[in-house]
């Protein structure tokens, strides 16, 4: 009987010990819970922050990947994206899609020069109807975390 409250005892010492793990684990777990819901809403607003700021820009952003897919642009760009081509932008649309047919080489060869690093800016003359607009396209290599021009604006 002495040798079964023993280990009983011991059993239970066990479990506490257990117990004890357990609650500083649940512990820590709401703490980081907590610390990344902070994180996600200073995230959120940051987000919110910089799409008003470019948003209520009159200049147009794009961001555009090595594959000359669209991966962010503003509301600029989404407008006169629709008055010129008469679609609307979307995130993932090929870039060549709302460039004027005859400026596909251009724009692809001034891409790519941006992708070596170098900064390139180009007036250009754009028709449309009865108007002409010009405008003055700078495309700006954007490096990533490795140091590699994985983007360009």
């Amino acid at each position: 009987l002495q040798a079964s409250n023993e280990e009983l005892d011991t059993s239970n010492a066990e479990l506490q010990s257990m117990n004890e793990e357990l609650q500083t684990a649940y512990s820590e777990m709401r703490a980081l819970k907590e610390n990344l819901e902070i994180s996600n809403l200073k995230l959120r607003t940051s987000e919110f922050n910089l799409r008003a700021i470019l948003d209520s820009s009159s200049q147009g952003f794009i961001l555009i990947d090595r594959n000359y897919l669209i991966k962010e642009f503003n509301k600029f760009v989404m407008n006169r994206a629709f008055e010129f081509f008469g679609k609307k932008m979307q995130i993932g649309d090929s870039m060549f899609d709302f460039v004027v047919p005859g400026d596909i080489t251009d724009f692809k060869r001034n891409l790519d020069l941006a992708f070596t690093g170098r900064f390139i800016e180009v007036e250009k003359k754009i028709p449309a109807g009865s108007e002409n607009y010009w405008y003055r396209f700078t495309y700006v290599p954007i490096a990533g975390d490795t140091d590699k021009i994985d983007m360009v604006m």
